[in-house]
């Protein structure tokens, strides 16, 4: 069997970035959260719908749509001017309130990025162009005998994004290779891109090659 066809296993997730919307009418963004070093795991399941359509008393179509679903990123460190931009978070005396305690409008949806690595050099890159998150979630447990962790989780819904679709996908991008290297930094450099030679907000990504396997 070739190594083409062999499964390889996904063993380090990293590289984070998170755009949040400045409109949500043009599904515009603004800057980056880099949270480079700090992902440690990521969960991503779809809810899909479906609807029947029936002739002559008989179901002639399903049709099946993603629907929606829901990522939970399990990360460390999130520091108070990450989480502000990221829940559109204020300031109020000495502490910082939530959009929930302040009364305020909920947190802005966001587009997230991070990449799986699939080997030394080769990587999947993802993409969810329309996430929202919720209220930070943590669970701590004590022991006195071993040490246990807790991971600090956000976690979103993500719909549809009409300029940009529900998910976008690289899968086997190789990273020592100048176009695979090229393609990861358009891949960071803006929230709308995809593919190279793309229009993207701000003008044309004009670089070339990079579209290392299949995406979805």
């Amino acid at each position: 069997m070739s190594d083409s066809y062999k499964i390889k296993p996904i063993y380090n997730c990293k590289e984070l970035y998170i755009w949040p919307m400045t409109d949500e009418d043009t599904e515009t963004y603004g800057d980056p959260v880099i949270l480079k070093t700090r992902l440690m795991t990521y969960d991503d399941s779809v809810s899909p719908t479906s609807t029947e359509f029936y002739g002559d008393g008989e179901v002639v179509l399903v049709d099946v749509d993603e629907g929606k679903g829901t990522l939970a990123i399990g990360l460390h460190g999130l520091k108070n001017e990450e989480m502000k931009k990221i829940f559109s978070m204020i300031e109020s005396g000495t502490t910082i309130k939530t959009y929930s305690e302040t009364g305020e409008e909920v947190p802005p949806y966001c587009c997230v990025a991070l990449m799986a690595q699939r080997g030394k050099t080769v990587v999947n890159l993802r993409k969810w162009p329309k996430v929202r998150f919720q209220k930070m979630q943590e669970s701590v447990q004590q022991k006195t005998q071993q040490r246990t962790y807790s991971t600090p989780t956000l976690t979103g819904e993500f719909i549809k994004c009409e300029r940009l679709g529900y998910k976008r996908a690289r899968a086997e991008v190789d990273l020592s290779t100048e176009d695979g290297a090229a393609f990861k930094t358009s891949w960071y450099s803006n929230a709308d891109f995809y593919y190279q030679g793309q229009t993207v907000q701000g003008g044309t990504n004009g670089q070339t090659g990079g579209e290392t396997g299949g995406g979805t």
